[in-house]
């Protein structure tokens, strides 16, 4: 009984975590849009080292940023930039 119930926390514990690798996947700028799709795909076929994998990707890219300051989000850089370049 135990053990049945280990395996299914586990096991929703690792669907959870396809849930937030895939989010966290579908919303980076990291990828193409085709290499999102590729990602999705893998994180859902080879759970454990699909959302293992890509969860180290994407937490690499963020300590990254992070590092060197940029933010991420090059397009609203860019626009206030352009608006903001002659002053």
């Amino acid at each position: 009984m135990i053990i049945s119930a280990l395996i299914a926390f586990l096991a929703l514990l690792l669907v959870v975590a396809n849930i937030m690798v895939t989010i966290a996947t579908a919303r980076s700028e990291l990828f193409e849009p085709l290499q999102k799709k590729a990602s999705i795909w893998f994180i859902w076929f080879f759970p454990v080292v699909g959302v293992g994998l890509l969860w180290y990707i994407l937490h690499e890219d963020m300590g990254s940023r992070a590092r060197s300051g940029d933010s991420g989000n090059r397009y609203i850089e860019d626009d206030y930039l352009d608006g903001h370049e002659s002053q």
